[in-house]
């Protein structure tokens, strides 16, 4: 069993990248609109390029799937730094609706840089003919802009370093989710179970709240990270938070995460800023820093080509180990929109230790169906 199981995942994952490649040829023929990932409490958005539905279309079953390649490297470079070259995410999901109210999406791939499949999403939603939505399964806790945003539709490489420090993962749970005023207010709370995710710190009591209120200023939302079709002004403001619950007979600590955001986007320019707080108060005291992050990109049409700029920064206040900071340029070419596109990026950052600046740079191909 020992020698049979690993193959059968090395097969598993032949067939995951062989799926997404074999589509790249393709994707330049297909229609410019399709979009089989949106953003976090949009998939009714979704507009698959393979779907199988019945005759009365209240049915559907939807396939997808994207794959990234990364050349990075700093100098100098440091013992914690990822791989050279690899493969940041691999997924396929699976998505659709049972009838006109119930849908559903599952989705697998591998880890960073791994070659062993997770689950990543796997829930189901009622949605009901109202601004009323619910969410029971694995999924992505709300909190942060940066991570909500799909993976699949970044303007960068990779999410900002103020996100991942932040990162507060998926878990199991429910969310319920409600969308009013002409689509001007969206808000949203949840409860969940994060055991098993690797965002969770250790002594952190994975049982946690989570809630986000999203106010859409001209009542359109801002979907994806560059403006590629032109849009008028749009803004949105949002708020975050997550706490969670310690258990002093278990030794738990609580963690709780605050963050404030500003969207912008207009005639292919789109900007972004987040600043966000946390806290993971014990019995030695606070553990607390603050993080921020802003981001602006221009997308010219006739070049199929994005150019971007961002600045991201961590500031511990009780560890200064793990203040950190980082400058990025960034240009993106998309001849097939996100289906198919490569970024490079230049950048630099700053440790705490040791305390100097280190250029490095940094390519990804992306393909996806």
């Amino acid at each position: 069993m020992s020698i049979v199981a690993p193959r059968r995942n090395a097969v598993a994952l032949a067939i995951l990248r062989a799926l997404v490649v074999l589509v790249v040829g393709g994707l330049l023929t297909v229609s410019r609109s399709v979009r089989a990932d949106p953003p976090a409490m949009r998939e009714e958005a979704a507009r698959p390029r393979f779907e199988i539905t019945t005759e009365d279309e209240r049915s559907s079953l939807a396939v997808g799937g994207f794959a990234q390649v990364r050349a990075q490297t700093f100098v100098p470079a440091e013992p914690t730094d990822l791989p050279t070259l690899g493969l940041p995410r691999t997924r396929l999901y699976v998505f659709g609706r049972v009838n006109e109210q119930f849908r559903y999406r599952l989705m697998i791939g591998t880890p960073p840089y791994q070659d062993r499949l997770a689950l990543f999403d796997a829930y189901g939603e009622w949605a009901p003919k109202s601004p009323f939505t619910l969410r029971v399964g694995r999924f992505k806790i709300p909190v942060l802009r940066g991570w909500i945003e799909s993976g699949r539709e970044l303007a960068t490489i990779e999410r900002a370093p103020a996100v991942l420090e932040f990162l507060p993962g998926r878990a199991v749970g429910a969310l319920a989710w409600w969308r009013g005023l002409d689509e001007r207010l969206e808000v949203g709370v949840g409860v969940f179970d994060r055991r098993g995710d690797p965002a969770l710190a250790d002594g952190i009591d994975p049982r946690a709240v989570a809630a986000r209120a999203l106010w859409n200023v001209q009542g359109r939302p801002i979907e994806g990270e560059l403006d590629l079709d032109d849009s008028p002004v749009t803004v949105a403001l949002g708020v975050s938070g997550m706490s969670s619950f310690p258990d002093r007979a278990l030794g738990t600590r609580a963690e709780r995460i605050g963050a404030a955001d500003f969207a912008m986007r207009v005639r292919g320019f789109d900007a972004v800023a987040e600043v966000s707080v946390r806290d993971r108060p014990g019995p030695e005291g606070h553990d607390r820093a603050v993080a921020a992050y802003g981001r602006a990109d221009y997308y010219v049409r006739p070049l199929q080509t994005a150019f971007g700029v961002r600045s991201s920064h961590v500031i511990g206040l009780d560890d200064p180990s793990q203040t950190y900071h980082q400058l990025e340029l960034d240009v993106a070419w998309l001849p097939a929109r996100h289906d198919v596109k490569l970024v490079g990026a230049v950048l630099a950052r700053r440790l705490a230790t040791p305390a100097r600046w280190s250029p490095g740079v940094a390519l990804q191909l992306q393909v996806a169906f």
